[in-house]
């Protein structure tokens, strides 16, 4: 049994006894359960369109630029848990010449950040 756990501890394998086969099943479980990443949700509450970009000088940063944007769908509260992501219509051209227009995702955004900058 030490070279087995030698090797277990060398190759950072978990190793577990276990009297009741099913308090292994359940431990496998749980594991398994803890290694699945969360399930999410794409839930949109509201959609918004660019209508014009204006251009600011902010105290110690310089110049940035500001979207504005007017509600055509829902609602959009920004809150820290919320996320949001950016849609832009992009031409796109097949091996053929004909061209065609696509919605790609340009941003996504992460838990507490309420920026778009450079998009």
């Amino acid at each position: 049994g030490g070279e087995v756990t030698t090797a277990a501890k060398r190759a950072k394998v978990q190793v577990r006894k276990h009297k009741v086969i099913y308090h292994m099943l359940d431990d496998i479980t749980e594991l398994l359960v803890d290694a699945i990443p969360p399930l999410v949700k794409d839930e949109p509450m509201g959609q918004a369109m660019v209508k014009q970009l204006f251009t600011i000088t902010k105290k110690g940063v310089g110049k940035v630029k500001i979207a504005g944007c007017v509600v055509t769908e829902g609602k959009l509260a920004i809150a820290p848990n919320h996320l949001f992501r950016v849609l832009r219509e992009v031409p796109v051209e097949d091996d053929e010449g004909n061209s065609t227009i696509e919605t790609q995702a340009v941003f996504h955004s992460r838990p507490g950040k309420t920026s778009l900058q450079h998009y």
